[in-house]
């Protein structure tokens, strides 16, 4: 049966119509559901620490917090802080004198470092009080000299003595390490994530059928399944052989929730440290490794938030790692103690590596030039360990040499960059001490500083190049300064406005198909032309 034409041209307007509207419909509900993607729940465990400890301002080592320190989880609220400053810290310039805090959340915690938050009281060095100050603190595990606190008030002090990043309306206090006493942390199991069908803990995202998690929409970089968020691997990145008994456990390596992050940073700092105990000049790779860890990179390196950046190629997609540039074959090492979950080679990812804590947390390296020797799945690695090299391979063959990085708590991504941020100031701080050891003073030459600001400048001109270029391309204009929990602006809006021009097709595209037969249909139609 023939249909007469106006109903066949009828038929095609309505099921262009659908199928325009299904696709902005898709587009829609792909940038959506991202916005909460990356929300850290909090935490559960206890944290329970007293002492002393010292920190470095202006030059000069000073003891700042006489400190106590009382958290459980199980408790409302789930405790408090007590920070008395130091005569020595309040004439440096430290702009209280007394913090108390009640803490009301603990809003990430491993084996080895916590981050609570919560409210505090201030004692001002004039005598007058600073009531109801949000504030984090941040904690890592340890004695003298590895123990260390961290305190942040948010929108108070901005620029003030020991304030790390001026400018972002917070008070970001430089690292205290401990001189005397302790701090205990203690994980509890996390609380059950969404029901699921399968017996893993995982709140398992899409499957993908690469590894790659550089321009594969697919949370996890597994080749053949999302990767375990347990120490028990289920199947090799490199195939073939059967999963051993379950690891032991392996104390995670530290994994504080980040800061406010800030903008585009590179290791400078750290390189220029680590080279005054160097005649010629340069670190010593000796010196790097001994102080990195958890920091990724060993050596050179400059990155700036690319988190949710738009990425064209090889399909449109939103970047769910860090770009890090460094030099072809500048060591990558681990950033948590814990096991080899996968070692993959693909035409996306190239060379990668997948480590494993014991929380369950996943730490992904990509477009590496080589593996470390030996290196190999189920293996046990420790915080420093060097995994591979920095290199371009998989579908980065045609960009400047960089590090593709992933944080990945239970299987899904985080941004990296508030966490790699973190890491650095740990690298600093044990690089000074390092440095004060060798040679007395760990005061820093001006001029040295400059010069690795400015090579670090250069690694920064090769971003354009980077993964933003080629096969690979990357908007440096979506790339903000600060992490997103959902797409970034230009990401997410690139998305909704294609969303929206297919639904605004959809709409003329009737009117126009009509217009156009009632035209041809119109007076005249049939009848011989005119001589």
């Amino acid at each position: 049966m023939v249909l007469p034409r106006h109903l066949r041209t009828r038929l095609v307007s309505l099921a262009s119509v659908g199928a325009l509207s299904l696709s902005a419909v898709a587009g829609l509900l792909y940038v959506l559901p991202g916005q909460g993607l990356a929300q850290l729940a909090p935490a559960a465990g206890r944290v329970v620490g007293d002492g002393v400890a010292e920190l470095t301002l202006q030059g000069q080592v000073a003891q700042a917090c006489t400190f106590r320190v009382r958290v459980d989880s199980n408790l409302q609220p789930p405790g408090t802080f007590l920070c008395q400053m130091s005569d020595q810290a309040i004439a440096l310039g430290i702009p209280f004198v007394t913090l108390r805090a009640s803490v009301t959340e603990i809003t990430g915690l491993s084996g080895h470092a916590a981050v609570v938050g919560g409210t505090a009281d201030l004692e001002l060095p004039d005598g007058q009080s600073l009531p109801g100050v949000s504030f984090r603190l941040h904690l890592q595990e340890g004695g003298p000299g590895q123990g260390a606190l961290r305190i942040q008030l948010i929108g108070v002090f901005d620029g003030e003595a020991g304030d790390v990043d001026p400018g972002n309306g917070n008070y970001d206090q430089v690292w205290q390490t401990l001189t005397d006493g302790d701090i205990r942390i203690t994980a509890e199991p996390s609380p059950t994530p969404s029901p699921s069908e399968s017996p893993s803990p995982t709140p398992s995202p899409s499957p993908s059928s690469s590894p790659s998690p550089d321009p594969s929409p697919s949370p996890t970089p597994s080749s053949t399944h999302s990767p375990s968020p347990t120490p028990s691997p289920s199947s090799s990145g490199t195939g073939g052989s059967s999963p051993p008994p379950t690891p032991p456990y392996v104390p995670p390596g530290p994994l504080p929730v980040p800061a406010a992050p800030t903008g585009a940073n590179s290791t400078a700092r750290l390189m220029a440290m680590l080279s005054q105990l160097s005649t010629g000049g340069t670190p010593q790779p000796s010196d790097i490794l001994q102080v990195v860890g958890p920091f990724p990179v060993a050596g050179l390196g400059w990155w700036q938030d690319d988190w949710h950046a738009y990425r064209c190629c090889p399909f449109p997609h939103l970047h769910q790692g860090l770009d890090m540039f460094a030099e072809m074959g500048t060591p990558v090492v681990a950033a948590a103690d814990g096991y080899v979950s996968q070692r993959v080679n693909t035409s996306i990812s190239g060379l990668g590596v997948e480590i494993t804590d014991a929380s369950g947390t996943q730490y992904f390296y990509a477009h590496l030039s080589g593996f470390a020797p030996g290196l190999a799945v189920h293996q046990q690695v420790h915080v420093g360990q060097v995994l591979g090299y920095v290199g371009n391979t998989g579908d980065a063959l045609a960009t400047s040499p960089h590090l593709h990085f992933e944080v990945q708590p239970h299987g899904i991504p985080v941004p990296p960059k508030p966490y790699v941020d973190t890491w650095l100031l740990i690298a600093e701080q044990k690089a000074s001490a390092l440095v004060a050891s060798r040679v007395g003073h760990a005061i820093l030459n001006p001029d040295t500083l400059q010069y690795w600001l400015a090579k670090a400048q250069a690694l920064h001109a090769l971003y354009d190049f980077g993964e933003g270029s080629g096969e690979d391309a990357l908007d440096p204009g979506s790339a903000s300064a600060t992490a997103h929990t959902g797409p970034s602006p230009v990401s997410g809006g690139f998305l909704v406005g294609v969303a929206s021009l297919m639904l605004l097709i959809a709409l003329v595209a009737p009117g126009c198909l009509m217009g156009r037969r009632e035209a041809r249909n119109g007076p005249g139609r049939g009848l011989p032309p005119s001589s």
